[in-house]
């Protein structure tokens, strides 16, 4: 199998090569924020996850290779002061996520999927963080104010306010 794997990346590489060089650039649009989620905790804090859309256009040397577009979204949060400092430190995650769904589904879907991948490595970072975790023997329970950030990140899911 890993030789089959070898040809066929061979195969491509040789079809990259024959395509010439590439260059990218970012394609500046007016209006990129596409929306925003809010969500509220319990204890009165607050996360504001944002959400840009970002086209680039991928050019070819080569004549008879055409232009490609690209979009990926920018996806970054915005918390209160009177949040965690671990969630403050988790929402200073700031990503781009290439569209996650086929080209033909809508903006809407798409700026949800990048959000829900976003809110998912966000909420996975404040699990697997060691200092939030009580260990007892084979037993790993959170800390409640984990849970809490948790619960805020859910909602947050449920809860688009998009603009």
């Amino acid at each position: 199998m890993n030789f089959i794997t070898g040809l066929i990346n061979r195969f491509l590489l040789f079809v990259e090569r024959l395509k010439g060089n590439t260059t990218v650039i970012e394609i500046k649009t007016p209006k990129n924020l596409v929306g925003h989620l809010t969500g509220y905790s319990v204890h009165g804090y607050e996360i504001q996850i944002f959400c840009q859309k970002r086209h680039y256009r991928r050019s070819y040397d080569s004549w008879y290779i055409p232009n490609v577009n690209h979009i990926a979204y920018r996806v970054f949060s915005i918390v209160t002061n009177d949040a965690p400092d671990r969630l403050k430190k988790a929402c200073e995650l700031d990503i781009v996520i290439p569209e996650l769904m086929a080209e033909t589904i809508d903006e809407r879907r798409q700026r949800q999927a990048a959000i829900d991948a976003y809110l998912d490595i966000l909420a996975q970072s404040l699990i697997t963080d060691n200092s939030n975790i009580k260990g007892n023997g084979d037993v790993a329970t959170r800390v409640p104010n984990t849970q809490d950030i948790l619960n805020v990140l859910s909602k947050c899911k449920m809860s688009d306010e998009s603009q």
